[in-house]
């Protein structure tokens, strides 16, 4: 891993949208890893078709977050990615006749009515109103799609959520009561989950469509990520 870099839609100035912020990371990026785009054979990207207004190179879809969490967390039993839009948790292995994938409809992922409300009845700012009137629902509709896949084991938390360590407690003891056997584990490259998979998968197909040699070499394991804990 050369570089990695994190930009919020609007830090990159007055009416940013994700293009500009996409735009900025990569610039970002080739910076910190003393790069230039010409040095780049091969450029993927990820997220939730419907929600990227920008495809870049090739796209990968539920693929890419089911590699880089497998990658980070070559333990866990599944993974759960709390999104903007939607929360989402699948099996890497799937038991016979047992689901592997559940997700919440986007319309109910964050109860956006609740979080409108509150703010304006409390005076708090939305920041602040987040952890008292998104955060406990929020870790029940993730904690209904667990029970619903039967996870009783390490269970990788990714994506922007996983920074938040409020509602990681809030999760952890939420999975504690509903089912005590499925741990939450994370990471500080977390949030880099998609992003790390939709490399690994445009390394291969680079290698497979340059026939190189690397393709056909054995590569060595790469220690696992700093900052890896059980929450639970």
């Amino acid at each position: 891993m050369l570089a990695s870099e994190i930009v919020t839609v609007g830090e990159c100035g007055v009416g940013c949208d994700a293009r500009l912020a996409v735009r900025e990371g990569w610039w970002r990026s080739l910076g910190r890893a003393g790069l230039v785009p010409a040095d780049i054979a091969l450029v993927a990207s990820t997220g939730q078709e419907r929600a990227v207004l920008a495809h870049v190179g090739h796209f990968y879809r539920r693929a890419g977050l089911t590699a880089g969490a497998g990658f980070l967390f070559p333990e866990a039993l599944a993974v759960l990615d709390v999104g903007a839009r939607q929360v989402r948790c699948m099996r890497f292995e799937t038991p016979l006749r047992a689901r592997g994938y559940a997700a919440t409809p986007s319309s109910e992922c964050w109860g956006s009515d609740l979080v409108d409300v509150f703010p304006r009845s409390t005076g708090l700012s939305l920041p602040e109103a987040l952890p008292v009137a998104a955060y406990p629902g929020l870790a029940a509709r993730a904690a209904e799609l667990v029970n619903a896949l039967a996870v009783d084991g390490p269970l990788a938390i990714v994506g922007a959520m996983a920074r938040d360590a409020h509602f990681l407690r809030i999760l952890a003891r939420r999975l504690s009561d509903d089912r005590p056997q499925a741990v939450l584990v994370t990471s500080s490259k977390a949030v880099f989950a998609g992003a790390y998979g939709a490399a690994l998968l445009a390394g291969r197909r680079f290698r497979r469509a340059t026939r190189s040699r690397a393709s056909r070499v054995e590569l060595p394991p790469l220690p696992p990520p700093p900052g890896r804990s059980t929450l639970n």
